[in-house]
């Protein structure tokens, strides 16, 4: 059996002291809403549900980094798995 896979990809963004991961990330059909900081170079997985696509649960996985001292929001990545 072969599994498709429906892929967003977006940039996240920084609010607060740009070390915290954001409130939230709207992407189409779903709200990801992480649990906790993200260090710098750090990697964070949260779990998110696409509500206008019956439920399905969703992977997500923000990787941000430290770019000559500049925090830099890593990109954000949503998979559908039914």
């Amino acid at each position: 059996m072969i599994l498709s896979l429906l892929v967003f990809v977006l940039v996240g963004t920084v609010v607060g002291n740009g070390k915290q991961c954001p409130p939230h990330v709207e992407i189409p059909g779903a709200q990801v809403s992480p649990r906790g900081p993200v260090k710098s170079g750090g990697e964070v997985t949260v779990r998110c549900f696409a509500n206008s696509f019956g439920g399905f649960g969703l992977f997500v996985q923000q990787t941000d980094k430290c770019v000559n001292g500049t925090y830099v929001p890593g990109i954000t990545k949503c998979q559908f798995r039914g």
